[in-house]
Formats: structure tokens, sequence, C-alpha cells
């Protein structure tokens, strides 16, 4: 499960970086502090439903495409 979070995790980074937003931009859209953000993109905390959702809204990806 561990190694799961950290593929998604690292999809989630590569994302952010194809449409050029920067942790802060991407915590303040998502509503959470950008120390928690870093950990959920690290792989170091596992993903909320919510969170997922909306990384999904703002990449404009279908929430499965982040997890598969």
């Amino acid at each position: 499960m561990e190694n799961r979070i950290k593929i998604i995790a690292q999809r989630i980074s590569e994302l952010r970086c194809i449409i050029g937003k920067s942790v802060e931009e991407m915590a303040a859209i998502i509503g959470i502090t950008p120390e928690a953000y870093i950990e959920f993109e690290s792989g170091g905390t596992d993903f909320s439903f919510t969170f997922l959702y909306k990384c999904a809204k703002i990449f404009n990806v279908d929430i499965n495409d982040l997890m598969t």
C-alpha cells in the first residue's frame, strides 16, 4: 500500500509541475497548508478522497487517472 501511495504522490507532483503551479498555490486552492500539501505530495500521508478529487479537478483529469 505504501508503494502505491508513493506512486500516486509522484504522479500528483509531476502533474503539478506540468501545469506550472507551486506547492503554495496548490495548497491554497485545495484549502490546506503548504506543509500538509508537501506531506501528501511526498507520499508521507495517505490521501483523503477530497484531496484527490480537488487535485483531479485542478489538473483537469479523471480521479481514476490519478490512481492508476
